[in-house]
Order: C-alpha cells, then sequence, then structure tokens
C-alpha cells in the first residue's frame, strides 16, 4: 500500500509539474515578441505599409508608362506663353509706346515694349518645353533607385533598415525635383504672360497674355506623381503613431493610499 501511494503522489507530482516548462516558454516567446514588437516603434521605416521599398519597386514598375505625359501641367503652361510670345512680337503696341516721356511721338523704327516682352515669353515657353521633354526622355528615378537598393545586403534588421532609408531617399529626391520645377515653372510663366497682357495694345494678345498667367498655375492644381508618392509615404508612415487624442487627470491607485494630490496623467491612442 505504501509503494502505491508512493507511486501515486510521484505521478501526481509529475503531472503538476512538467506543464511548467512548457507555460514559462510560452511566456518567455510572448515576452520576447512583445519586446521586438515594442523595439520596431523605434524604426518607422520597417513599419510603414507598403514600405518605402515596395513603393519604389511598385512606381519603377509603372514609370514608364507615364514618363511622357508626367510634365503635362507645364507643358500646358509654356505652351500658352510661347502663343502669347509669338502674338506680343508682332503686336503694335499699346499707346504708352507710341509716345516717350513728354508726349512726343516716338520714331517708327523703335520696338514697343510688348515686343520685348513677346520675345521673352518664346523664350521662357520654348526652355520649358525643352526641359520637360528632356527630363521624359532620360531621368527615371523609380528605376534607378530600384537598381541601387536591389544591390544592398538584406541579412539582418540593420540590413533591412538601411536598405529602407536608401528607398526613401529615392522617393523624397524626385518628389524635390518635382517641387522646384513646379514653382520655377509658376514664377516664369505667370510673370511673362502678366508682362505680354501689360504691354500689349492688340485685343487677343492681351487675352493670349492674361490666359498665359492663369494657365501658369496649373502645376500647383495637377502635382507630379513624385510628390504624390512622397506625400502618400509620409501619411502612411504618420498613421504608425497615432495623434494624442486625449488629456486628462487620472487618480492613482497607489497616491490615494498615501493621501496625495492627484496625478496628471496623459492618454496616447495608436492607430494601426
Amino acid at each position: 500500500m505504501k509503494c502505491l501511494f508512493r507511486i501515486g503522489v510521484g505521478v501526481a507530482m509529475a503531472l503538476l509539474l512538467f506543464p511548467y516548462p512548457t507555460v514559462r516558454a510560452a511566456d518567455r516567446s510572448e515576452k520576447g515578441e512583445k519586446v521586438e514588437k515594442s523595439d520596431a516603434f523605434e524604426y518607422p521605416e520597417l513599419l510603414v505599409t507598403p514600405s518605402a521599398s515596395k513603393r519604389l519597386k511598385m512606381e519603377a514598375a509603372q514609370e514608364e508608362k507615364s514618363v511622357w505625359t508626367s510634365h503635362w501641367p507645364v507643358q500646358t503652361s509654356a505652351l500658352m506663353t510661347l502663343t502669347a510670345g509669338v502674338l506680343g512680337m508682332g503686336d503694335a503696341g499699346n499707346k504708352n509706346d507710341k509716345t516717350d516721356a513728354n508726349g512726343q511721338k516716338v520714331k517708327s523704327d523703335a520696338k514697343p515694349s510688348v515686343y520685348y516682352a513677346g520675345l521673352a515669353g518664346i523664350g521662357v515657353g520654348t526652355g520649358w518645353l525643352v526641359t520637360t521633354v528632356l527630363f521624359s526622355s532620360s531621368y527615371r528615378p523609380y528605376q534607378t533607385g530600384q537598381k541601387e537598393i536591389g544591390k544592398l545586403p538584406d541579412k539582418d534588421r540593420k540590413d533591412a533598415l538601411m536598405k529602407e532609408r536608401f528607398a526613401e531617399e529615392y522617393i523624397e529626391k524626385p518628389a524635390s525635383i518635382g517641387s522646384r520645377l513646379m514653382w520655377i515653372s509658376v514664377f516664369t510663366n505667370f510673370g511673362t504672360g502678366v508682362a505680354i497682357a501689360a504691354s500689349a495694345g492688340a485685343d487677343e494678345t492681351k487675352v493670349a497674355g492674361g490666359l498665359a498667367a492663369v494657365l501658369a498655375f496649373t502645376p500647383l492644381l495637377f502635382q507630379y506623381r513624385w510628390q504624390q508618392v512622397m506625400n502618400y509615404h509620409e501619411e502612411y508612415k504618420k498613421k504608425i503613431y497615432g495623434p494624442l487624442s486625449d488629456v486628462r487627470f487620472s487618480i492613482d491607485p497607489i497616491i490615494l493610499v498615501h493621501d496625495e494630490a492627484l496625478s496628471p496623467g496623459v492618454n496616447l491612442a495608436l492607430s494601426f
């Protein structure tokens, strides 16, 4: 009987103790997973979806389809400026061009101011058309970035972080170039259009100059795909860490035991 009793106690103890290491291992695994996720929040480049490298790959695959149409807002503005410039060079000018400061008539062979404004319009319009054609024929930022990123190692977390940060640089660079092209185009075409409209004598030249000034803002309404991609990526990255949702004074139960004052607490909402 004593032998059977000892065996039964031994079996019971074994059944109680056997799953314990398994539970402990599960706890350690869960804690390790939580620590890994917690550490990952220090690197939003690794958490954003789609990642910069994935976005770069997607855009590189579609780049050739829109390469000749990506500059159409700038080209539309440039064509109108060019048209106004041609009309301006053939315009006789307004009444201010026919008399000098003393009210005396000037010689007939003198060029009116609208002529030089039109000449500037032709230069600005032609310059932008040539510039955009050159960009379309040779500039492939996403394909170049994809090739360079593909050469980088991807063995561990450090390599992955480096890869994503380089991918972000290849996304930011064309967006910066597109922003500069946009603003320079707006200022040059608007200024030239206003100059032509202000110095023109014929109504059609005034209308063309006015349209050139208005259409100069087309690149602001229809931004480059480069800028849109950058904005999308930054917006997705911001969503990793949600905004501050609430600020309130909370009561700490431990502090109440010691009859101390309220403690300020801040509640943060994270959206994924």
